[in-house]
Order: structure tokens, then C-alpha cells, then sequence
């Protein structure tokens, strides 16, 4: 629910600044401001899109990039109002939380190579799951995914991957914006959670690529469009578009059924652990939910029948 609130506060407030820039109300900046502050109290991790902000404005408003980071910095304001908030609550921008091991598997690095090359690995796993979601399992946490070194081959794919995107953002900047805008999007939204810069409570969560996702839609749609050669700005014409339109049903139809399917699993905590126990047999999350489920079940059947 916070993601959701983030992404459409935080969309809300990119159209409200785009309508600022176009008739100069003060009141649209003003509700700009304020929606970015409200997708700030739903989840922190709001802060990655105020960084979208600048690429916005430079690729489809022509605006030059020092003007671009002094419009940026208008939204310095609900940042320092949250982290005002925050602190007074919490004492800290953290919280003081400290990570556990089980949660966040790179804490008990045994040293920094292993930690940025096991991170580094996950930041592909992201990609992965984004692309090929199977199978799916509501736990990651230690020691289904396993600390590594950069003598894994899936760490350098990763860094190759990444490389890649940075690469396409440079190349298609101003032969494809809407490229070079989707994989920035990506890539600064999901940002916070690669543990690079910043350790959080999770080494990985399928929960966290919803944000990030809106990039690769807008990759995915405007690829669809490509081979057709139909411009974004084409006037809506059905038969101009039956056949990208054909190709999306297929992909929403293929995608629709694993969650569709995937949902089944959620009946009740009993059937999500016995169903991602098959899938994340090295997860110690997983045993132990899966085995207090069984203890309660059991209890709960025994209870009943001595009625």
C-alpha cells in the first residue's frame, strides 16, 4: 500500500510541476510540493524520485540542466519538513534500527569485496525477477540467497547488465529520450535498495521492484511501438495499433496468470509456507513460519476435535 501511494503521489507531483511550468501558478508548485511531501510521510523511498525530477525537465521540457537543478531544488523543502519530522520522532533519519543477519544477509559479510560483489548479484536478481518472475516465494531473507565473490560469473552478468543501461542512457539521450528516461527512472528508484550506499533491513524483496517497474513498462510499451513505427504522439487510431495492442494482451494474458495463479498461495499462512518451502528450502524464514504454522494448525485441528 505505501509503494502504490508513493508512485501516485509522486506522479501527481510531476504533473502538477509540469502544469506550473506551463501556465506559472504558484499554487500548482505549492500542490507539487505538498503531494511530494505526503509520498515522503507514506515511505522514504520517495526521496529517489525527487532525482527524476532534473531528467524530466531536461529530456521532455528542453529545459537546461542548471535550471532544471534549480527547480529541483524547490523540493528541498518538504525533504528538510520530513526529515524534520522524522528525526523529532524517531531521533535519527535511521531510526538506530540495527539490521539482523537473517533479514539482510550482507551484515555478515566477512568482509566489503563479498558484500559489493553478493549486492551486485541481486541487483541482477532484480532485473531477473522483473523480467521471468518464476518461481515465486515470499521469503528471501538468509541464507536462501548466498554471500558471494566476485569470482561469481552472475555478479560480472550483473555488472554487464548495469553497464548496459548505463550505457543506453548516455547513447539514447537524445536519439530516444523515452529510452534514456525509462532506465534512468529504473535505475534511480531502485537505487535505495541495491545496498551500495545505503544498508537497508532487506537484502531483497520482489516488493521493491513496484516502483522501479514503472520504468520498465514505459521501456516495454514504447519497444512494443518501435517495430511499427508509430510515434507516442500518433492521434489514437485503432487500426494504427492493433497489432502492438495484440502483443500487449498476450504479454498482460501470460503475466496475469502467474499472479492470478500465484494467488492461490496466499490462502492462509499455513498454504504460503508449505506451497514456498518446495521453492526456498535454504531461507531460515521460511522453515521456522513453515514449521510454526504446522504447530498451530495442529493445535488449533486438536483443539477441536477434543470439543
Amino acid at each position: 500500500m505505501d509503494d502504490i501511494l508513493v508512485l501516485l503521489l509522486g506522479i501527481s507531483s510531476f504533473l502538477l510541476l509540469f502544469s506550473y511550468l506551463r501556465n506559472q501558478k504558484k499554487a500548482h508548485l505549492s500542490l507539487s510540493l505538498t503531494a511530494m511531501l505526503f509520498a515522503l510521510f507514506s515511505k522514504e523511498s520517495a526521496i529517489t524520485l525527487i532525482d527524476v525530477i532534473p531528467i524530466l525537465l531536461v529530456l521532455f521540457k528542453n529545459i537546461k540542466w542548471k535550471k532544471a537543478l534549480v527547480i529541483t531544488s524547490y523540493y528541498l523543502i518538504p525533504t528538510m519538513v520530513f526529515v524534520g519530522i522524522r528525526i523529532k520522532i524517531v531521533g535519527s533519519i535511521s531510526g538506530n534500527k540495527s539490521i539482523a543477519g537473517i533479514d539482510n544477509l550482507l551484515v555478515k559479510a566477512p568482509n566489503i569485496a563479498v558484500e559489493i560483489a553478493t549486492a551486485l548479484k541481486i541487483m541482477g536478481l532484480y532485473v531477473w525477477k522483473l523480467i521471468f518472475p518464476h518461481p515465486l516465494v515470499s521469503d528471501y531473507s538468509f541464507n536462501q540467497i548466498t554471500l558471494t565473490g566476485f569470482e561469481n560469473p552472475f555478479t560480472w552478468l550483473s555488472i554487464l547488465i548495469y553497464g548496459i543501461m548505463l550505457f543506453l542512457v548516455i547513447y539514447c539521450w537524445r536519439r530516444a529520450p523515452i529510452v534514456s528516461f525509462s532506465l534512468s527512472f529504473f535505475l534511480l528508484t531502485i537505487s535505495l535498495y541495491t545496498n551500495l550506499f545505503y544498508t537497508i533491513g532487506t537484502s531483497f524483496g520482489k516488493r521493491l521492484l513496484f516502483i522501479p517497474s514503472l520504468g520498465f513498462s514505459i521501456l516495454c510499451a514504447y519497444l512494443l511501438l518501435l517495430p511499427f513505427k508509430i510515434k507516442s504522439s500518433k492521434k489514437l487510431k485503432l487500426p494504427n495499433f492493433k497489432i502492438p495492442i495484440g502483443l500487449t494482451i498476450i504479454l498482460c494474458a501470460i503475466y496475469s496468470f502467474k499472479t492470478i495463479d500465484r494467488n492461490k498461495a496466499w490462502k492462509n499462512n499455513l498454504t504460503l509456507c508449505s506451497t514456498d518451502i518446495k521453492n526456498c528450502s535454504n531461507s531460515a524464514r521460511c522453515h521456522y513460519y513453515n514449521g510454526l504454522s504446522i504447530m498451530k494448525y495442529q493445535a488449533l485441528a486438536s483443539k477441536n476435535k477434543n470439543k
